[in-house]
């Protein structure tokens, strides 16, 4: 059982989807969208949008 509350994996899992967007799609987000990108960037690091193989690559 992950130890990592139920609402910061969920609200993970929506970045994720959000930021994936943005790579298909850039011109569909908003401002508020790319600010919780930028946020997210500094705050879990430049590969955080790949959850655990992005921690693996990065090792």
């Amino acid at each position: 059982m992950p130890t990592t509350p139920i609402y910061d994996r969920l609200y993970r899992r929506w970045l994720r989807t959000v930021h994936a967007r943005a790579t298909v799609f850039p011109e569909t987000l908003n401002d508020r969208e790319r600010d919780l990108l930028t946020c997210a960037d500094l705050f879990w690091g430049a590969r955080w949008w790949q959850g655990d193989a992005g921690a693996v690559a990065a090792a």
